[in-house]
């Protein structure tokens, strides 16, 4: 299996480097946390640390629907940071139709290798955001690009396409709920 457990203080690490990621009340520079009298910009809305160091579980009216993704599956591989999901989703609504784009580009130009390393890439974006029906579909197009049709890789990426699109209204719904 290509997905790997990961301890929550290696994947902040990984992701400050891959895009100069750093959650709220970490510094970049230090990895040291901060207080929460440190926390600057919006609340968290259901799992800010209490003064008792106990986390709340998520609000149910905060929860995904289960059919489009699983807001607490999510959270329980990030051992219920939900500062740190909630900014997985903002990078993968920034980058997330920018692989696609560039999926169709590879197939426009026959570019299998490329194909082949933007779908890993879409595997691992799915994966960080806990979306595994879509990266299954990711994971489809990596091993096919090596040697199926054109026509074929490009309905597979139309189909992820789709899936892809999804999830980002569904994170923007939750990013908006988040707010609320």
């Amino acid at each position: 299996c290509l997905f790997k457990p990961v301890h929550l203080r290696d994947f902040e690490r990984i992701l400050r480097r891959w895009v100069g990621f750093a959650p709220k009340g970490m510094d970049a520079s230090s990895s040291k946390t901060h207080t929460p009298a440190d926390w600057t910009g919006i609340q968290s809305v259901a799992t800010r640390e209490s003064g008792t160091g106990h986390q709340e579980r998520p609000s149910p009216r905060y929860q995904a629907d289960r059919e489009r993704y699983d807001l607490s599956a999510a959270l329980q591989a990030l051992e219920g940071d939900e500062e740190l999901l909630y900014s997985l989703f903002h990078i993968f609504n920034a980058t997330g139709s920018d692989l696609i784009n560039g999926m169709y580009q590879t197939i426009h130009l026959q570019n299998r290798q490329e194909l082949q390393r933007l779908a890993h890439q879409m595997k691992g974006a799915l994966s960080a955001v806990h979306a595994m029906h879509e990266r299954k579909k990711a994971e489809e197009l990596e091993l096919t690009a090596v040697s199926a049709t054109f026509s074929h890789l490009d309905s597979t990426v139309i189909e992820l396409e789709r899936m892809v699109k999804q999830l980002i209204c569904e994170f923007d719904r939750l990013i908006a709920l988040q707010g609320k």
